[in-house]
């Protein structure tokens, strides 16, 4: 059995527990706080708080599996920074002072690789197991690594916050709004990766296709996509994809943003108002280029251009 272990606490104690065929999903909402997570043949959820410095989560059944629920969204004020190092501290009202993540619910869940998460509305920090599928939207701060992910892949982040993840087996749909990161493995499904504002996300290679929109001076980064591939900027931003083969190729920047795609594409549609460029290593087929600025496509015809 596989322990992953960030904090030692102590505390009032609330516990769930069933076999993992009766409880496949954890939903965790509207909580502060730190996950453990154990690798385990059965489901079972502990709720800790040490500190006492915000109300207890509540655990209960739901449906076939457990939710977590805390009170985050009552706090009319709170706030949260990162420690070098990487400690997570967060301040629970406008004058009072920073706290550990260690000082507040800790969830402890034992689960199997088949059971899925829901995270929302929710500031939390630590690791997790294998999954089936993935459901995590990231409020303010925090960080959250994930295992491989069976199935598919939601992650949305608003604020600083960051969320990583190893393989993804299905499609995933990636979206941050503030300065947050995410970064995945690769993934055998679509991608559909959407920033508004500084963030970045990265991933490794994404089997069947792309839809990438930035709007702000966030990055995109993948180490391949093959597929239909739709880029578009807004702004500063940067996509950059390190390989693969496009059946076809549509990009639009306004700004001074720039695409850069190092592999082969067929048919590419390029629309440019700026500064932009677009930089293909290879195309072939016919050019449907609209350019208004000092914007610029780029790349080797690899025959039967036009």
């Amino acid at each position: 059995m596989k322990t992953i272990y960030r904090t030692i606490l102590l505390g009032g104690i609330a516990t769930c527990a069933a076999n993992a065929s009766q409880a496949q999903e954890i939903v965790i909402d509207d909580v502060f706080g730190a996950i453990v997570w154990t690798e385990s043949d059965t489901v079972s959820v502990t709720v800790e708080n040490p500190g006492d410095l915000v109300e207890t989560p509540k655990v209960s059944q739901r449906g076939d599996g457990y939710a977590v629920e805390g009170d985050r969204r009552k706090m009319r004020s709170y706030s949260c920074r990162s420690r070098r190092g990487g400690d997570l501290q967060i301040r629970v009202s406008r004058f009072g002072d920073y706290h550990p993540i260690e000082d507040f619910p800790v969830i402890r869940v034992s689960a199997p690789a088949s059971a899925s998460l829901k995270v929302t509305d929710s500031m939390v920090h630590g690791e997790t197991g294998d999954l089936s599928s993935a459901d995590v939207e990231m409020d303010g701060c925090g960080r959250l690594t994930l295992g491989d992910v069976s199935g598919d892949l939601r992650g949305k982040i608003d604020g600083s916050g960051d969320i990583e993840t190893g393989d993804v087996g299905g499609d995933a749909v990636l979206k941050i709004s503030g300065s947050g990161d995410l970064a995945t493995g690769s993934i055998a499904g679509s991608g559909k990766f959407t920033i508004s504002g500084s963030g970045d996300i990265e991933t490794g290679a994404v089997a069947n296709g792309g839809d990438l929109s930035i709007d702000g001076s966030g990055g995109i980064y993948a180490d391949r996509i093959d597929g239909p591939l739709e880029a578009s900027v807004n702004g500063s931003g940067d996509i950059e994809v390190d390989g693969g083969e496009t059946t076809s190729f549509k990009v639009t920047i306004a700004g001074s943003g720039d695409v850069s795609f190092d592999g082969a594409v067929t048919n590419p549609e390029i629309a440019i108002m700026g500064s932009g460029d677009v930089w293909v290593a290879s195309y072939r087929g016919k050019v449907d280029k609209r350019i208004m600025g000092s914007g610029d496509f780029s790349g080797d015809c690899a025959g039967s251009c036009s």
